[in-house]
Order: C-alpha cells, then structure tokens, then sequence
C-alpha cells in the first residue's frame, strides 16, 4: 500500500466491488494497547449496510472487553479498492461511546489513524485483516482526554 494509492482512491472515484454488499464484521483484539493503562481484550461486531452516500457507509457496531467495558458506535467508512483488487483499506470516523464496568462514561468521537483497515477481500467477497483505531474526545469534554487504541483482526462476511 502506498500513499499515492490511497491519494488516487480520494481523488478519482475507483471501483467499489462490494458497494452493494451487505457485511457483518467480527474481530478481536487488544484493547489499550499504547499507554497500558486499562489493557483487555476486546471482541466486536458491526454491521455495514449495501448502500451508501458519495461511496461512505454507515456501520453500526458494538465491542465489549473482557474487563467489563463496552462500546457503542456508529461512524460513516470509506473504503479503496488498491491497485490490486484483492486488497483494500477503510477509513472511518464518527460518534462512539465508551462506558467501563465501573459506570465511567466517556463521549467521544472515534477518529481513526490512516489505514485503519487493511484487509484481502477474497472471490467470494470474504474479507480478511487487521485494524487499529484510536478513539478519543479530543479534549471537547474537558481537560481530561482519556484516549485509547484498539488493534484486531477482523472477518467480514458478505450476505
């Protein structure tokens, strides 16, 4: 992957193979993973419907950690089909919450880092790979911004 690919993708509207395929993705991974605070394993599920707006997707999901806490989100994604077409990236940003076991909430706005996915979409539509994704308030709720990162690996099944 390289960056005048995805340059390419924003730029001229490429080919979207699955753009009228519905998929539910399920991952698991690490939950923390940078500062080692509050480090669990999370599991995931979301749904992206087969329709879209200018090429972004709604999807809805939901993860939950083996400590007890859980998220609910529901941001809008974009994905580039590469050069190669097995391969694409999906970006994603949007509105997230963040409750732990201890009934601390967070609001915040779950931004990922460029190349938040990247996956193999196999013949069937499948698709296979790893994310990361940073979620975070930015500061817009006070001072404390207790951001935090998740790195999974995810299937998506197309239907």
């Amino acid at each position: 992957m390289t960056a005048d690919s995805v340059g390419a993708g924003v730029i001229y509207d490429t080919l979207q193979a699955d753009k009228n395929r519905h998929y539910l993705r399920a991952g698991v991974g690490a939950f923390d993973l940078v500062d080692d605070e509050d480090q669990a394993v999370e599991g995931r599920l979301e749904y992206s419907p087969a329709w879209s707006v200018y090429r972004f997707r709604p999807v809805i999901g939901a993860a939950a950690t083996n400590d007890g806490g859980a998220i609910f989100h529901a941001p809008s994604a974009h994905d580039f089909v590469l050069p190669y077409e097995h391969v694409y990236v999906w970006f994603e940003t949007g509105p997230a919450l963040y409750s732990t076991a201890t009934a601390r909430t967070l609001a915040a706005t779950r931004s990922c880092a460029p190349a938040s996915r990247s996956a193999f979409r196999t013949e069937g539509g499948w698709r296979l790979g790893a994310s990361f994704h940073h979620m975070s308030h930015g500061g817009i709720f006070g001072d404390e911004n207790p951001g935090t990162e998740m790195i999974a690996l995810n299937v998506s099944v197309q239907f």
